[in-house]
């Protein structure tokens, strides 16, 4: 990321605020306390959503929170095929160097990576399959996997773990206790 910083106006901000190629972006102008308008440069300081690096920008006197990635991309990633989604490729939401960048639709962006990979770690709880005399039939990774193995939703496993039903599929169901 050696490269030279570029600066592109913000497409609806033009003359008030700038996005760079590294992710970062100017205030051009800032309202005193008398409302009047004053100009005066300064690199803003992002917030966080969920990880997501966002800033407010101010327009006639209405404010607006855009994500810091989105107007990267406007700016600086090409979208021949107009995708409506703009992605990390390194999965790093910090990261919005433009290089790092992309555009896709949200099925690709839904399956990048390691997304659906990391959301199922540390979810998956074991459970115990029994039939309706509690005698131990099998211990299942994860209700999506007995349910997957049934054709079934795991929401009927889960009701039945959570003993809110009494079974699921024939059958009776707990969590595997740990410890």
């Amino acid at each position: 990321m050696a490269d030279k910083e570029i600066w592109k106006d913000i497409e609806g901000y033009e003359g008030l605020y700038l996005v760079s190629n590294k992710g970062r972006i100017k205030s051009l102008v800032t309202r005193t306390n008398t409302g009047r308008m004053i100009k005066r440069v300064k690199v803003m300081r992002p917030r966080s959503n969920h990880g997501y690096l966002y800033v407010s920008l101010a327009k006639d006197k209405a404010y607006k929170n855009k994500f810091v990635h989105r107007l990267v991309g406007q700016a600086f990633v090409p979208n021949p095929e107009n995708k409506p989604c703009i992605n990390h490729k390194d999965e790093n939401k910090g990261n919005n160097y433009y290089e790092n960048l992309e555009w896709v639709t949200q099925k690709e962006n839904a399956n990048y990576g390691t997304r659906n990979r990391k959301n199922g770690l540390g979810h998956a709880k074991p459970v115990i399959q029994y039939d309706l005399h509690w005698k131990w039939i099998k211990t299942w990774e994860s209700a999506t996997a007995a349910a997957k193995h049934f054709g079934i939703y795991p929401c009927g496993i889960i009701a039945a773990c959570n003993k809110r039903n009494a079974t699921s599929c024939g059958f009776k169901w707990r969590y595997l206790k740990k410890g």
